[in-house]
């Protein structure tokens, strides 16, 4: 199953210009993992494509892909492409992420018995702290001090035991 998306869809392409448009890709999207995981075991594969801004009645006249160019990716997908890839999505028979930024990185850390894991989030410029294992009592925001350096606080400092045990 090849659902043809755009990259509109894609996490960090939403576009308050078109939004339906952006917000239908997305769902589609959305789905596409979704079938994919629900279809696995009965070896049918779903993935997404963006076919890129195509010469058609939508695009018009001045869009840089021909149909042809357009369709390459959804012909490649259901006649050379390794079966095993679904869930996935492709632009030019490349797989593309879901979001071109990532969503967040998480590193975990012991520091005097007590396990530290530092999330980073990219899109909202900031890392947030869980400490143990109670995440809603323990999340504690931690704000940028200058261009990709972030304050950390020790994991032993009385101050950081006081914040990280504060319901947020």
């Amino acid at each position: 199953m090849i659902n043809v998306s755009s990259g509109y869809g894609q996490l960090d392409g939403l576009s308050a210009n078109v939004p339906s448009y952006c917000l239908s890709k997305l769902a589609l999207n959305g789905v596409t993992i979704m079938l994919s995981e629900a279809l696995k075991e009965h070896g049918i594969v779903v993935n997404s494509m963006c076919p890129g801004w195509v010469r058609t009645d939508m695009g018009g006249a001045s869009a840089a892909r021909s149909v042809q160019e357009g369709a390459d990716t959804a012909v490649w997908l259901v006649t050379e492409a390794d079966q095993n890839l679904t869930g996935k999505f492709f632009r030019d028979r490349k797989e593309i992420d879901w979001c071109k930024t990532p969503l967040a990185s998480i590193q975990t850390e012991v520091c005097e018995g007590v396990t530290c894991s530092r999330i980073f989030i990219p899109r909202c410029g900031g890392i947030l702290w869980l400490v143990g294992t109670l995440p809603r009592r323990c999340v504690v925001p931690v704000t940028a001090r200058g261009k990709g350096e972030h304050w950390r606080p020790g994991c032993a400092g009385a101050a950081w035991r006081r914040r990280a045990n504060t319901a947020v």
